[in-house]
Order: C-alpha cells, then structure tokens, then sequence
C-alpha cells in the first residue's frame, strides 16, 4: 500500500514539473512571435552532450535554440540553409557564424517529418529573391 502511494506521489511530481517546463517554452514561443516549435535531439554544433533535448523555435527574424539552461540564437541574415539526410532523419542547419564562418548543427528527430521541417523552417525566412531548391537527396538550399 505505501509503495504504491510512494508512486502515484512521484508520477503527480513529474506531471506538475513537465507541465511547468512546457508552460515557460509556451510562454518564450509566444514572446519571441514564434512560427514553429519542434523539439530536436542535438547530435553535434553546439556546446551540447549528443541526444540532449533542444527546442528549435523558428521566429520572424532569427531561429532560437533553447536548451536546458543555454540558449543560441542565429539572425535570418546568417542562415544558408536547412538541409535533410533521409537515412539517417538528420536535419543540418547551416548558418555563417559572427566571424563569417560556415558552421552547421545537426539535429535528429524520429518524431517529426524532417522535409516538412525544413521547408516551413525555408519558407519563414521570408526571402521573396531566394527560391528553395530541393535535390534528389532532399536537402533543401536557398
């Protein structure tokens, strides 16, 4: 009897604290104008550990990254491109850093259908001159 109140108390705490997280992520997402909101696994890019949870949220004007307590941000001006590794569901972002060097981060969802992703991620950049061009492999490039 003791156990089982023992765990019908953690599984109410771990309700009340991921209802919490995704409450905050909500409120970020609306308070940055977001457009879409997908949660990735980080593979490499950032100052990440691999398969570490990341929230991408693409915005009017820049695409943000949040992750447990870090948070990264990319300016549309600096993005390339989304590009899709269909074996391996990876999407690539590609983006130049503040110093004009091309980096790319890697992200990994079984959850999500990555072209779809990566085309609205193209399409909210919003750049009327650049036309998507998606290759047999399925990657994506302005």
């Amino acid at each position: 009897m003791w156990i089982f109140l023992v765990v019908v108390i953690l599984v109410i705490g771990f309700i009340v604290m991921f209802s919490r997280g995704a409450g905050k992520t909500k409120k970020r997402y609306k308070s940055l104008g977001g457009l879409h909101l997908w949660g990735l696994e980080h593979q490499q890019g950032l100052p990440l550990a691999k398969d570490v949870l990341v929230t991408f949220m693409v915005c009017p004007d820049k695409v943000v990254m949040d992750a447990k307590k870090s948070s990264f941000e990319v300016p549309n001006e600096r993005i390339i491109s989304y590009d899709v590794k269909q074996k391996a569901q990876h999407l690539i972002f590609n983006y130049y850093d503040r110093n004009n060097v091309q980096k790319s981060i890697t992200f990994e969802s079984k959850m999500w259908d990555l072209n779809l992703l990566a085309q609205q991620a193209t399409k909210a950049l919003n750049r009327p001159e650049d036309v998507p061009v998606i290759s047999e492999n399925g990657s994506i490039t302005l």
